[in-house]
């Protein structure tokens, strides 16, 4: 019976998270898939906290596969998401790739504005 060795490979983000504009109180899903030997573990950061799979953050969560989802957008989650692969072998590191959360919505300054103009 033949024998097969596998050796450690570095992890690699393989389909990284893409930038995404997103009205207020709507839904957005970032997708990261990483490779490498053995399995690397996935796990986001978000204006310095790490969040990690099979975990709830208020409306935000992480699958087991990597997907960050979050529910009913607020301002507050607009800016840049990390997702990071981290493999269990000492010295094969990491491998990170970021994606930008814009929230489009009406400016309240703006629309009081319109409203006195068109009376």
């Amino acid at each position: 019976m033949p024998q097969y060795f596998f050796f450690p490979a570095k992890p690699q983000i393989v389909q990284k998270p893409v930038d995404q504009i997103v009205t207020r109180g709507g839904n957005v899903t970032f997708n990261c898939v990483a490779e490498g030997y053995p399995k690397p573990a996935l796990f986001w950061e978000f204006k310095g906290k790490a969040m990690f799979p099979m975990q709830h953050y208020g409306r935000l969560f992480i699958s087991s596969e990597g997907q960050l989802q979050i529910k009913g957008v607020k301002r507050e989650d607009e800016g840049v998401y990390r997702c990071s692969a981290l493999s269990s072998v000492a010295g094969l590191g990491a491998s990170s790739a970021e994606a930008r959360l814009t929230i489009k919505g009406m400016n309240i300054k703006y629309l009081l504005l319109v409203l006195f103009f068109i009376k």
